[in-house]
């Protein structure tokens, strides 16, 4: 979807953040060694030198040990980059890794959140995603030419909250598959706040208590992705393929909190939601189709923010 060489750069600067995430998430490892090696990947991103990570038994799953086993070479492709966008990838990179690192604190048993409060939550969001949308920016001034001024200034203005919008509606959709895999991101304090435990949250009986729970993240996602519209629209219409790559990751994030929304009003204790793949290609379609109309944007995005309260 993105031209040529921004695409590249952008696909290097995911895999070099899919890295850090792999060892940050694998539970098998005692959490001085995920630091251990958070910290090593840190060093090879921000200085260029050989990471030295090794290529076998970090990740869970058949695609993260193939990531694993390419670290060298994504590590060699980005220092490969022109200076401007591995700037921009290890300056994001680095502070995303150190607040992977700071946010890693045992837990009594794996049903523990791992957060006391929103805020605790909405900072680690800030480490693994807002920091995304500001190397992402920084990529997109590197590469279009429309992408200065005013423009610029309103999309750096609105990187943040992007990036955390995004995180937030994966949290949502995602809660039930994190909670089976000991991953509770939910804040305690909305456990507290609706009176049932994360081993309750899909169990009979208490499905007003579970949304009660999610209530408050679908609230603040919301919020957040109103400045990641803010944010589609300040990009020039001439860098068109890139208004496109935001405009599709905002519908589709509004699309999948509409339907989070709908499973609650059925009573439906579950946010695990998964686009039709017609809805898919009608959401790409009209993408594609309104793009030049900013007004257009904020229409169909708007319906899709007032059909998620209806829900």
């Amino acid at each position: 979807m993105l031209p040529a060489p921004l695409s590249r750069a952008v696909a290097i600067a995911y895999l070099v953040c899919r890295v850090a995430d792999t060892i940050e998430d694998d539970s098998a490892l005692p959490i001085p060694r995920r630091r251990e090696l958070l910290a090593t990947w840190r060093t090879a991103v921000q200085t260029g030198e050989p990471s030295a990570l090794p290529v076998d038994g970090i990740g869970h799953t058949a695609d993260e040990h193939a990531l694993m086993r390419i670290a060298d070479s994504v590590h060699r492709e980005l220092h490969r980059l022109g200076a401007a966008d591995v700037h921009a990838i290890a300056r994001y990179a680095v502070e995303m890794i150190d607040g992977m690192s700071v946010s890693l604190a045992p837990r009594p048993d794996s049903t523990t959140p791992l957060f006391a409060t929103q805020a605790e939550l909405e900072q680690y969001c800030y480490y693994v995603a807002g920091t995304v949308g500001l190397m992402l920016t920084d990529l997109y001034q590197n590469h279009a030419h429309g992408v200065r001024g005013a423009r610029l200034a309103i999309m750096h203005r609105h990187a943040v909250n992007f990036g955390v919008g995004l995180q937030l509606t994966n949290v949502i959709r995602d809660v039930g598959n994190d909670l089976a895999e000991g991953r509770v991101y939910f804040p305690a304090s909305h456990w507290a706040a609706a009176g049932i435990t994360p081993l309750e949250f899909l169990a009979p009986g208490h499905t007003a208590e579970s949304w009660q729970v999610v209530q408050p993240l679908i609230e603040l996602a919301e919020r957040m992705l109103r400045d990641a519209l803010a944010y589609s629209l300040a990009v020039p219409r001439r860098a068109f393929r890139i208004r496109l790559f935001c405009v599709v990751q905002l519908l589709f994030a509004l699309r999948t909190l509409a339907l989070v929304r709908r499973n609650a009003a059925q009573g439906v204790a579950s946010t695990t939601v998964k686009m039709p793949r017609r809805e898919v290609y009608l959401l790409l379609g009209t993408a594609a189709l309104l793009l030049p109309s900013s007004t257009a944007i904020a229409a169909v995005a708007g319906r899709l923010q007032r059909a998620w309260r209806r829900a």
